[in-house]
């Protein structure tokens, strides 16, 4: 199984403003966070080399529904997590897909997101999702993944699996 490849695309994050919070500033770059849905609290660094994006002060994010460290790319490529080494576990194993479904012909035609939701415009996988996948009621993630999988591949579709 390949590894799941972040794209830093920045949605995992643009809605996490409620969920991660900066309780205190413990001085310059460190900061006491809390991770809302679990409750956890757990201490944040700024990468040295994004401290700059981060604004004096520590600053919310850019825009108020953000997590609080994310910030957009200087360079133009995506987004970047200002605390990416001491990011929460949460964060750590999050996975906005875990699968990409490609054509015959390996044309990505779609990916299915942490929820078992299909996230395609091709009318054909489509059906084919609604079908024969959405009736799945398997329980375990790893013997629901490798059934998508065979079923795909039946209908000549192939379907990766990440991790």
């Amino acid at each position: 199984m390949p590894a799941f490849q972040c794209t830093r695309c920045g949605k995992c994050c643009m809605h996490f403003g409620r969920y991660v919070t900066i309780e205190r500033s413990l001085g310059p770059g460190d900061f006491f966070c809390r991770f809302g849905i679990t409750g956890e609290l757990f201490r944040a660094h700024l990468e040295p080399s994004l401290r700059g994006l981060f604004g004096e002060k520590g600053k919310a994010a850019a825009h108020p529904e953000w997590c609080a460290f994310l910030r957009e790319d200087p360079e133009g490529m995506g987004f970047v997590c200002t605390i990416h080494s001491t990011r929460p576990p949460y964060c750590r194993s999050f996975r906005c897909y875990t699968l990409r479904i490609f054509s015959p012909d390996s044309t990505e035609l779609g990916r299915v997101g942490g929820n078992r939701a299909l996230l395609s415009k091709d009318p054909g996988l489509v059906r084919t999702w609604q079908e024969h996948i959405a009736p799945f009621t398997e329980r375990d993630e790893g013997r629901w993944r490798e059934r998508v999988r065979e079923t795909l591949a039946k209908e000549g579709y192939h379907a990766e699996i990440y991790t």
